[in-house]
């Protein structure tokens, strides 16, 4: 297996991340140019903001934290050359845990669903940094 397969997981994380920082940025127009916010509440982020705009900020903030630790292990893996189809399968399900998160949260936002999308990725990468840990 080529060791650069691990970082495919990664390179389409990012590419979702920079989707919903995207879609992020449309709604916040939107809502400007509907008057649902002023452009001032983006000076200090404080007052009183649409629901949209929070889900949509809030999606994206978790784009950024937990997947962080995903980022890590994947390089630490790729690094030390213990790349296989394990850790391959692995990360896809992380990024795809993600993934299914973010459309739930955007969408419907059912939070049980949600929260299982989120402990299935959580157990994942957890999963990840034991095996790592036991193979070093």
């Amino acid at each position: 297996m080529e060791p650069k397969t691990i970082l495919f997981p990664c390179f389409m994380l990012f590419i979702w991340t920079v989707l919903i920082l995207i879609k992020s940025f449309t709604v916040r127009v939107a809502a400007i140019k509907t008057k649902s916010i002023r452009m001032s509440y983006f000076r200090h982020y404080m007052g009183d903001v649409p629901e949209i705009i929070q889900v949509h900020s809030r999606n994206y903030i978790n784009l950024l934290e937990l997947p962080v630790l995903f980022y890590v292990i994947t390089i630490f893996i790729f690094i030390l050359g213990k790349v296989d189809p394990l850790y391959v399968n692995l990360s896809w399900a992380f990024v795809g845990s993600r993934i299914v998160h973010s459309l739930i949260h955007i969408t419907y936002n059912n939070v049980n669903h949600r929260l299982l999308a989120f402990t299935v990725g959580l157990v994942v990468l957890s999963w990840m940094w034991v095996r790592f840990f036991i193979s070093i």
